[in-house]
């Protein structure tokens, strides 16, 4: 239930303040935080900010993705991940970079609902169970 109130409640912000002047956006914030501070829901406000910033990521017509690993990536990396992914959404991609201490190595990326898996611990459970299928590695009963 919350998901879809704070969806519904970004969005009604963002369209009362897309293209308004600075003093009317002002205005259309401090409505936002009365009407949270009245319901006793300041406490909702990170979320509302991270509600509102994915509606207008939509609005604009790019995708947030979220690139777990262990090690921080190199310019180099970052850019061509983000092609990547541009190519494979349609879309243009914001990354948002986390470091992972627990990952082996590798990168998990998570857009939207999708998640590719590319770090070490995920390829060598790939290749258990291709082993598995392939009866060379017969499990233990």
């Amino acid at each position: 239930m919350h998901q879809r109130f704070l969806k519904s409640f970004a969005e009604a912000a963002y369209g009362a303040a897309h293209g308004k002047s600075r003093t009317e956006i002002d205005a259309v914030a401090r409505r936002v935080l009365e009407f949270l501070k009245a319901r006793r829901l300041l406490k909702l406000m990170p979320a509302v900010l991270s509600a509102l910033a994915d509606t207008d990521r939509r609005a604009r017509g790019v995708l947030r993705a979220t690139v777990e690993s262990r090690y921080p990536l190199t310019a180099g990396e970052q850019a061509e991940i983000r092609s990547l992914l541009e190519k494979r959404f349609n879309s243009k991609i914001e990354l948002e970079k986390q470091i992972h201490p627990e990952l082996v190595g590798g990168f998990r990326i998570r857009c939207g609902d999708t998640v590719l898996d590319g770090t070490v611990r995920e390829n060598i459970k790939q290749l258990m169970r291709h082993l598995e299928a392939s009866y060379v590695i017969r499990p233990a009963h």
